[in-house]
C-alpha cells in the first residue's frame, strides 16, 4: 500500500486515505499472520471481528492483495448477494461456475473444493458485514463451513463482522481485531504531518480513549486537530485541540500571543501553504476546514460509504478471473439531472424474472466452461491419436524395407 503524503495539508489523514495509505498497527499484523496460516494450511473458517470503524475491511483486502497469487481462487460476496435458498449456487457462481442441471449446487461446490485441494491451488470466500445476513443465510452459511461428517463441505470462509454474537455461531473461535495503540497514533501523527506538526503524547492517549483506538475514527480527529493547530499558528498538537471549548485555564485564561484572534486566520498574504491548503479544502468538501468552527462538520455516512465501495471495487478487480460476471452493483449516477429524479420501485415479479434471468447467465456460465473443458479434452486425444497413427505407420513402412535391405545386403 502506498505511504501517507507528507506536508502541510488541510486534512492529510482524508487525502491519504484516498490514495490508499495503509498503516500497520500490531493488531493487523497479527491478523495477517492468522489469515496466512489459514489460507495456506486450509483451516477455516476465519471470522474477523471487531467494532465498527476498527479496520477489518481494510485489513482483510490489504490481506488479500499481498497474500493472493494468480494461480488461487478467491471470490470476495458482498451480503446482499448470499440468501439462504440459494447460498451454495450463489457462491459456486461467484466461482464461474453452475452445477449440471438436476444436480445439486452443494455437490457441486464440494467437487469444485475437492479438485482445487488436490490440484495444491488455494481458494477462500471472502464476505464482508457477516452481522448484515438474515438470521437464515447465516444458518446456511454456517451449515457449509462445517466439516463433511457432519454435514457441510468445510467452506474455506474469511468473513468480517461487527457482531461477535454473530461470528460465535461458526465453528471457530472469532479473530479479534484490536484497536490502535497510545505510540501508534502517534506514529501515525509523524506519517500524516511529515514533520511539521507533532502530537503530544497526552493528546494521542486522550484520541484513544474516545476512539477506542479505531483508525476510521482517528484519522478524522487528527485531522480535526491538526485544522485547528494549524489555525492558531503552532506547531504541536495538545490535547485542547481536541476540543470545541475554549482553551485550558477557562474562559479567563489570557489568549495565545498572536496578532489575529483565536481560530480566525490571519489578515495577510497567504502563503503558498495556505494556498494549497485552500485548494485541498475545495477539492476534499467533506472534510472539515481550518477555518471552520471546530466541530460545526461531521464526516458524512455516504463518504464512509464510498470508501467502503472504493475498497469493494479494488478487490473486485484484484479478484477478476476469467469468466464474465454480473455487475450487481447500483450506477454512478450524476449528481444533477433527471437522472437522481425519484424512480417508481419495480413490480416484485419483474425483480424474480431478474433473478430468474441472473441463474440461467450463471447456468451458461457454467455450460461454457464445461464446453471447454470438454473441447480442450477432445484436441488432446485428438493429438494423440495423430501421434499414434505416424509413429504406426512409421513402423509399418520400416517393416516393409527391412527384408529388401536385407536383401540388398547379401
Amino acid at each position: 500500500m502506498m505511504r501517507a503524503q507528507q506536508g502541510n495539508m488541510a486534512a492529510p489523514f482524508a487525502v491519504a486515505r484516498k490514495a490508499g495509505f495503509l498503516f500497520r498497527t500490531s493488531a493487523m499484523r497479527r491478523v495477517f499472520d492468522a489469515l496466512d496460516h489459514a489460507f495456506n494450511q486450509r483451516v477455516f473458517p476465519v471470522i474477523l471481528a471487531g467494532s465498527e470503524g476498527i479496520g477489518k475491511r481494510t485489513a482483510l483486502h490489504a490481506w488479500v492483495e499481498e497474500a493472493r497469487t494468480s494461480d488461487d481462487a478467491v471470490i470476495a460476496l458482498r451480503a446482499d448477494m448470499l440468501v439462504s435458498g440459494d447460498m451454495a449456487e450463489a457462491i459456486l457462481a461467484g466461482f464461474g461456475l453452475a452445477p449440471v442441471p438436476g444436480s445439486p449446487a452443494k455437490l457441486a461446490l464440494q467437487d469444485y473444493l475437492e479438485d482445487c485441494a488436490e490440484a495444491g491451488r488455494r481458494t477462500a470466500v471472502l464476505v464482508t458485514d457477516l452481522h448484515r445476513l438474515e438470521p437464515q443465510a447465516v444458518d446456511a452459511l454456517v451449515a457449509l463451513t462445517v466439516r463433511r461428517a457432519q454435514g457441510g463441505i468445510s467452506l474455506p470462509l474469511i468473513a468480517t463482522t461487527d457482531d461477535v454474537d454473530a461470528a460465535s455461531a461458526f465453528p471457530a473461535p472469532p479473530l479479534m481485531l484490536g484497536g490502535m495503540l497510545t505510540d501508534e497514533i502517534e506514529s501515525l501523527a509523524d506519517q500524516l504531518f511529515g514533520g511539521r506538526m507533532r502530537l503530544s503524547n497526552d493528546a494521542a492517549e486522550e484520541i484513544r480513549k474516545r476512539t477506542g483506538g479505531a483508525i476510521a475514527k482517528v484519522g478524522p480527529m487528527l485531522d480535526e486537530a491538526h485544522a485547528r493547530a494549524t489555525g492558531e499558528g503552532v506547531g504541536r498538537i495538545s490535547v485542547r485541540h481536541l476540543d470545541d471549548a475554549e482553551p485550558a485555564g477557562g474562559a479567563d485564561a489570557p489568549e495565545p500571543e498572536r496578532p489575529e484572534q483565536q481560530g480566525a486566520r490571519p489578515k495577510a498574504i497567504p502563503t503558498p501553504d495556505d494556498i494549497e491548503k485552500a485548494l485541498l479544502a475545495l477539492d476534499e468538501p467533506s472534510q472539515q476546514r481550518a477555518d471552520e468552527p471546530a466541530g460545526t462538520r461531521a464526516e458524512p455516512a455516504d463518504e464512509r460509504q464510498a470508501d467502503e465501495d472504493a475498497l469493494d471495487a479494488r478487490l473486485e478487480r484484484s479478484l477478476a478471473v476469467d469468466f464474465p460476471k454480473i455487475e450487481l452493483r447500483q450506477p454512478k449516477l450524476p449528481e444533477d439531472g433527471p437522472a437522481n429524479d425519484p424512480k417508481a420501485g419495480l413490480d416484485p415479479a419483474v425483480i424474480e424474472g431478474l433473478k430468474g434471468i441472473a441463474k440461467e447467465l450463471a447456468s451458461l456460465q457454467g455450460h461454457l466452461a464445461y464446453i471447454r473443458t470438454e473441447t480442450e479434452a477432445l484436441q488432446s486425444a485428438a493429438a494423440e491419436r495423430r501421434r499414434r497413427v505416424l509413429k504406426a505407420s512409421e513402423d509399418f513402412v520400416k517393416s516393409l524395407r527391412e527384408p529388401v535391405d536385407r536383401a540388398s545386403g547379401e
